[in-house]
């Protein structure tokens, strides 16, 4: 038993570092294209950051998708997506709206509008994690209904089954996309299309994990894998600088993309792994718990200040210096006001919808 909570405490501290390199890339490219030189994301360096910062999140999301067995285990978990993510998605928006001035050009009405048909202006992200999350966690619990037989075989029968669901609904927010009246923004579809497949790795990893993880050949197979996605990456990088830019392109451009994000995942989950024993990634594992909410109080702290600190019109070694500088505060500030947030009980359920004041890892593995 002592070896198995070993075993489970190591994966968890690889993932978390996961959501801590995702949040810093997330938080280190919003401050860096508002403040740096005009047309930074079109760059290679703001492409390393925003290539895998919100696909390293989905694919950690997608891991911890719960496998419910029950009715009622369905409706717990669909009500914390609820409560954590479009609760709070809904009321940073409406702030956003009252408290940024920005948004004071039109009406609250005209907004709410622009919440879903331009979905990408607000909190995108938290929509997205729960339309994928909740269709995923329900299907495959219909999936259990119909097949109750435990095994690879069975498993590989279910994962095939919730594949052609996920592309089923997948088809619903293509029609979406195609649509003129609608477009691409609405309901975040492009952004779903994109983060959907990512999602379904990581989900995917979890359902499969049991059946590899003593194979006695796993670490051989670890590093090639490593070697492959990381030259693909790299490649990806090369022929893609523009990744921003790209994804308003055509089909192709937006798949070698979706290939080259992947890739980059792969590699950073591998180092991960191999990072995990040390005892400063476990220690700063630790703030990952907090990357979820840092997401909405950092996009929001950044609106606020750019209304009254914008862009600079001169770049000289000082402002660079300056804008280095201002990163860095911003990211430590972002933090500390996300962590008194949260560890404050009526912040913390009234902002980010999280009922129990404290981190639940041994949570997390049981609902495994």
């Amino acid at each position: 038993m002592k070896v198995r909570q070993k075993s489970d405490d190591k994966r968890l501290i690889h993932f978390d570092f996961l959501r801590v390199i995702s949040m810093t890339f997330v938080l280190l490219g919003h401050v860096l294209q508002r403040y740096y030189v005009v047309g930074f994301t079109n760059t290679l360096g703001f492409t390393i950051l925003y290539s895998v910062s919100l696909s390293l999140f989905f694919f950690t999301s997608g891991y911890f998708i719960k496998r419910c067995k029950t009715l009622k285990e369905l409706g717990v978990y669909l009500f914390k997506l609820i409560a954590t993510y479009l609760f709070p998605a809904y009321l940073f928006t409406v702030l956003s709206i009252f408290l940024l001035p920005r948004f004071a050009e039109f009406n609250f009405s005209y907004w709410m509008n622009e919440l879903y048909l331009r979905t990408d202006t607000f909190y995108w992200f938290f929509l997205t994690l729960f339309f994928i999350n909740a269709f995923i966690a329900i299907v495959y619990y219909l999936m259990t209904l119909i097949i109750k037989k435990p095994g690879l075989k069975w498993d590989l029968i279910k994962f095939l089954l919730t594949l052609v669901c996920v592309s089923a609904y997948a088809q619903v927010f293509v029609y979406i996309y195609q649509q003129p009246e609608l477009g691409p923004a609405t309901l975040a579809s492009n952004q779903l299309l994109y983060y959907l497949p990512l999602s379904f790795i990581g989900f995917s990893l979890c359902i499969f994990t049991p059946y590899y993880k003593n194979y006695k050949h796993l670490k051989l197979i670890r590093i090639l894998l490593f070697v492959v996605s990381t030259t693909s990456y790299i490649i990806a990088l090369s022929f893609f600088p523009d990744w921003l830019g790209g994804l308003n392109g055509s089909f192709l451009d937006i798949f070698y993309r979706i290939l080259g994000s992947i890739a980059g995942v792969v590699s950073y989950y591998l180092l991960a792994l191999f990072l995990a024993r040390f005892s400063l990634i476990k220690s700063l594992s630790r703030i990952a718990k907090y990357s979820g909410p840092l997401y909405l109080v950092h996009v929001f702290l950044i609106r606020l200040i750019y209304e009254y600190m914008p862009r600079p019109t001169v770049f000289d070694q000082t402002t660079i210096l300056f804008i280095c500088l201002w990163t860095i505060l911003f990211y430590l500030g972002s933090l500390a006001t996300t962590i008194l947030l949260v560890e404050f009980p009526i912040t913390n359920m009234l902002l980010f919808g999280n009922f129990k004041h404290q981190w639940r890892d041994k949570k997390l593995i049981a609902n495994k």
